[in-house]
């Protein structure tokens, strides 16, 4: 399976992400404040997917479709209850899956907050640097450019999920 790199970096109020030559393939607009949805933008400005997080679910908006709804899973112990590091800090969210067009796309976080991207069960790539100004993300070059953004947008909520906001 050949990948393909993507980087992701942050502008004002939004995302670019840029193939390795530094063509924009994709945007991803974000809240001014910090927001529980975003919206990605192929690279003519056409908005392709809306991704919503709201208590510990996904809701998916694509352009022309019906939206999905999608629960985020977290790990759980013997007897069905949450894990969570510490009582002051929610537990992370593990995997969501959205269906697509070409299937079930699915996103894995492991405790190192790297993401694996997987297609009906399939490895198709990986996010990493994830808390770093540029993200990486790594797709099969069979998936279509604009699942870069969609990956990255739900893999961004599952990573801000568990933040713990201090006031």
């Amino acid at each position: 399976m050949i990948k393909m790199r993507y980087s992701i970096a942050y502008e004002i109020n939004r995302y670019r992400i840029y193939d390795k030559r530094k063509r924009t393939v994709g945007w991803i607009r974000r809240p001014v404040l910090a927001g529980n949805w975003l919206e990605v933008y192929d690279a003519d400005g056409k908005k392709r997917f809306g991704v919503i997080r709201q208590k510990g679910e996904i809701w998916l908006e694509g352009a022309g479709e019906d939206s999905q709804h999608c629960a985020m899973e977290y790990a759980e112990d013997e007897n069905g209850m949450g894990i969570q590091k510490s009582v002051l800090r929610p537990p992370m969210a593990e995997w969501t899956a959205v269906h697509t067009q070409m299937g079930e796309l699915a996103v894995c976080q492991k405790t190192d907050r790297r993401f694996s991207i997987w297609m009906n069960q399939r490895k198709v790539g990986e996010m990493t640097h994830m808390q770093w100004l540029v993200k990486s993300i790594y797709l099969s070059e069979n998936l279509p450019k604009e699942y870069c953004g969609l990956c990255f947008a739900i893999g961004f909520l599952m990573l801000h999920e568990d933040d713990v906001w201090m006031v």
